[in-house]
């Protein structure tokens, strides 16, 4: 039996005795308490909606889910990323968590090839980025003339090289100023969690417009491009596309071989 349990007066020995067994559970108290409010935290923190597709279609509801962010993850995230040219366009459309400040950003580019919308929203209470459809039905590639020209091109815009081969690519008829075929790769990062996709593009252009590269880096984004285009019918097939330069250094040096064999 505890002798300190019947100490009356109680001695300074049982008196020591219960202050640390009450600090004791005093600590005890507090450090659950603390752990308790970590797990939370960690398993009842930010909620976001969460999708890839790379279509036309955005995001459906039958194929978003739930998920809990981690907790480096402060905003729920919408992106939408509308790529078009004067025959096709495609759409990237994510959603899900991220880390950074909360903000709208909405960006239109236009080229001579082709045109682009990005938008961009970062907000930070949970289920935020409930937008379920593509919001996003961007003004984009006007055509400055319908009367075609005599070129004609390998018209693509997809994810797969293959699908831009001569066997799947459409052929289309150029308009307008639009004299030359033309190839190019874009290369699209989205957010903390999706991988860098290139977009195989192409189309009719200029002859003025024909090697160019840019690179755009908004809010959790980035945008690489670099294309060159090339004369003569079909002349923009897989693999190979050539400046008008470089394509007729490349026929002269062909004769001069010719030549001298």
């Amino acid at each position: 039996m505890d002798p300190c349990s019947f100490s009356v007066p109680m001695t300074g020995h049982c008196r020591r005795m219960n202050q640390t067994v009450y600090f004791q559970h005093t600590t005890w108290i507090a450090v659950t308490s603390i752990l308790i409010a970590v797990l939370f935290q960690v398993t009842g923190g930010l909620e976001c909606y969460s999708c890839t597709e790379e279509g036309d279609a955005g995001c459906s509801a039958d194929k978003i889910v739930k998920v809990s962010c981690a907790q480096a993850m402060n905003v729920c995230m919408d992106y939408t990323h509308t790529i078009k040219t004067d025959a096709l366009n495609m759409t990237i459309r994510k959603k899900g968590c991220s880390s950074g400040l909360t903000k709208t950003y909405d960006s239109e580019g236009s080229f001579v090839q082709h045109c682009y919308v990005t938008h961009i929203n970062a907000c930070n209470t949970s289920l935020c980025n409930n937008d379920l459809t593509n919001a996003i039905r961007p003004r984009l590639c006007t055509i400055a003339s319908d009367v075609p020209n005599g070129m004609e091109c390998y018209a693509c815009l997809s994810f797969s090289k293959d699908q831009c081969s001569p066997k799947y690519a459409e052929k289309i008829k150029c308009t307008g100023y639009n004299t030359n075929c033309y190839k190019e790769n874009q290369t699209v990062s989205l957010g903390n969690d999706y991988s860098s996709r290139t977009i195989y593009i192409e189309t009719c252009s200029q002859d003025g417009s024909c090697s160019r590269s840019y690179s755009s880096t908004n809010m959790h984004m980035k945008i690489k491009g670099k294309g060159s285009c090339c004369s003569g019918k079909f002349c923009n097939k897989a693999h190979v596309f050539f400046s008008s330069v470089s394509h007729f250094f490349l026929l002269l040096g062909m004769l001069i071989v010719t030549v001298l064999l």
